[in-house]
C-alpha cells in the first residue's frame, strides 16, 4: 500500500489516509484483473507453443516415414538378408546371432549395429520404416536437450536442428532412410548422444549450482549406466572415440572442480571403455585391414597417413565449412563465461573427423557425428547471445520478422528438395544420395513425372 511521507497507514489521525484506504480496493481489483490477463495471455502463448511443437514433430515423423517407406532394400541390405559369409537366408534370431559372430570375427567390430540390421530384416520393412522415423525425431530431440537442458519449449530451435540435419547431412538417404546406413549411423549415434547427455547435464547442473541432476538408486544406476556405456562404446568408430574424448574431458573437469565421482559415473565410463575395446579389437577389423590393404595402392606409412589426413581435411572442408564457420562466428559473440563449454563441441567435432585417419576404410557418412556436434555448438552460442538481441528494445521485432523470413525461405527450399527427392526415388527406385543434388533431369520430364 502506497503512503505519503509523514502519513500514517493505520487510518487514525488524518482523513487523507482514510480516503486512500477506501480507494485501495478498486485499485487492487484492477491490478488483479490486469495480472489475470497477463497470466491468461501467457497460458495461451504456451498452449500455442505446445501445439506447434507437436505439429513440428509429427510433420517431421511423417516426412521421414514417407522417405523411408519409398526407399527399397539396397546394396548391403540384400547381403545382410543372408548369414554373413554364406548364401543361407536368415530365418530367425539364432541365424542373426550366428551371422553377427562370423561378421565380428571376419569383417568388423560393429556387432550391435549388425545385429539390429539383420534383426529388422527378419520382419516386414514397414516395422523398420516406423521405428526409423521415430529414431530420427528422437535424435533431433536429444540434440535439442544439449542446447536447452531445462524444460523449456523452443520451436525455433527445434526447426533449426531439423534444417541443419536436412541441409548439411552429407548423405541424407544413406544416413537417415536406407536401412543399413540408418541403423549403423543414425541409430548408433542416438545411443551415443543419449549416453553422453547424462554426463553433460551433470556439468550444467553443477555450473548452475544445483548439484547433481537428481539422486539415482546406487546399484540400478551403476548397472544401467555400465550397460548403456558398453553399447555406446560399441557403436561406430568415430562416435565411440569422440565419446571417450568427451568422457576424458568430463573426468578432468570433475577433478578440477574437486567433486566426487558418483558410482554410476564411473561404471558408465568403464562400460564405454569396454565397448570401445570390443569394437576396435575385433578380429574382423584386422582381417578387413589386411584385405583392404592388399587391394589398395601401396605407400609408405608416412605417405599413407599423409594421404588419410588430406582425405579427412578435404571432406571436412567440403561438408562442414559452412556449419563450422557459423559456429566459430557465433562463439566469438558469446559471453566469456560460456565460451569454454560451447567450444567443447566444435573441439569434439574436430576429434570425430580425424579419428578416421587410423581407419583404412572411409565413407562420407561418418561426418554425421561432427555435423551434430557443430549443430549443438551453434545452438548453444546462438542461445547465449539472444539476451543481447532482446536488450535492443524496439529492434527485437525487426529481428523476429527477419528471422521469420529466413525460416520460411529455408522451409521452402527444403520442401522443394524433399518433393524432388520423393519423385526421383519413386521414378528410379534408388536410395537418395544427397539432398542438395535433387534435380529433376530431362529424362524425368520425358517419362511424365513433371508437366
Amino acid at each position: 500500500m502506497f503512503v505519503e511521507p509523514g502519513l500514517r497507514h493505520d487510518g487514525y489521525g488524518t482523513g487523507l489516509s482514510e480516503k486512500r484506504s477506501d480507494a485501495e480496493p478498486g485499485g487492487l481489483q484492477q491490478n488483479k484483473i490486469s495480472g489475470k490477463g497477463i497470466v491468461m495471455k501467457r497460458q495461451i502463448e504456451e498452449q500455442k507453443g505446445r501445439i506447434l511443437w507437436i505439429i513440428i514433430n509429427i510433420s517431421v515423423f511423417c516426412l521421414v516415414l514417407l522417405l523411408t517407406y519409398i526407399t527399397p532394400y539396397y546394396a548391403d541390405d540384400l547381403m545382410n538378408k543372408k548369414i554373413f559369409g554364406t548364401e543361407t537366408d536368415i530365418q530367425n534370431v539364432g541365424d542373426v546371432a550366428e551371422s553377427v559372430k562370423f561378421y565380428y570375427t571376419s569383417w568388423g567390430g560393429r556387432a550391435s549395429a549388425q545385429f539390429l540390421i539383420q534383426f529388422f530384416l527378419l520382419f516386414d520393412k514397414r516395422l523398420f520404416d516406423i521405428v526409423n522415423a521415430f529414431v530420427y525425431v528422437a535424435v533431433a530431440y536429444v540434440i535439442y536437450k544439449y542446447i536447452e537442458p531445462d524444460k523449456k519449449r523452443n520451436n525455433v530451435l527445434l526447426l533449426f536442428i531439423h534444417f541443419m540435419l536436412w541441409f548439411f547431412m552429407p548423405t541424407f538417404g544413406g544416413e537417415a532412410v536406407w536401412l543399413t546406413g540408418s541403423i549403423t549411423y543414425l541409430w548408433e549415434l542416438l545411443i551415443v548422444l543419449s549416453f553422453g547427455l547424462v554426463y553433460y547435464h551433470v556439468c550444467v547442473a553443477e555450473e548452475k549450482g544445483g548439484g547433481s541432476a537428481g539422486r539415482r538408486p546406487a546399484l540400478p544406476a551403476a548397472l544401467g549406466m555400465a550397460i548403456a556405456g558398453f553399447f555406446a562404446g560399441l557403436s561406430i568408430e568415430a562416435a565411440s572415440c569422440t565419446l571417450l574424448a568427451a568422457l576424458f574431458f568430463f573426468a578432468v573437469w570433475s577433478v578440477r572442480q574437486k567433486r566426487r565421482f558418483r558410482g554410476w559415473e564411473i561404471t558408465g565410463m568403464l562400460g564405454a571403455l569396454a565397448g570401445f575395446c570390443v569394437l576396435m579389437l575385433a578380429p574382423g577389423n584386422f582381417s578387413r585391414y589386411s584385405y583392404v590393404a592388399g587391394n589398395d595402392v601401396q605407400r609408405s606409412i608416412f605417405l599413407e597417413y599423409m594421404y588419410r589426413i588430406f582425405r579427412e581435411t578435404y571432406y571436412a572442408f567440403y561438408y562442414l565449412t559452412l556449419p563450422a564457420g557459423v559456429c566459430i562466428a557465433l562463439i566469438l559473440l558469446a559471453p566469456k563465461t560460456l565460451k569454454k563449454r560451447i567450444l567443447l563441441f566444435p573441439g569434439l567435432a574436430f576429434v570425430s573427423v580425424y579419428v578416421m585417419t587410423f581407419s583404412n576404410g572411409f565413407a562420407t557418412r561418418v561426418f554425421l557425428t561432427p555435423l551434430v556436434l557443430l549443430t549443438i555448438g551453434i545452438g548453444l552460442a546462438a542461445e547465449s547471445i539472444i539476451p543481447e538481441i532482446k536488450d535492443m528494445g524496439q529492434n527485437e521485432k525487426k529481428w523476429k520478422r527477419s528471422f521469420t523470413v529466413v525460416v520460411c525461405t529455408l522451409a521452402l527450399v527444403a520442401l522443394t528438395q524433399y518433393g524432388t527427392g520423393v519423385l526421383k526415388s519413386i521414378q528410379t527406385g534408388e536410395v537418395m544420395h544427397r539432398e542438395i543434388s535433387y534435380i529433376l533431369h530431362d529424362t524425368s520430364v520425358s517419362q511424365g513425372i513433371m508437366p
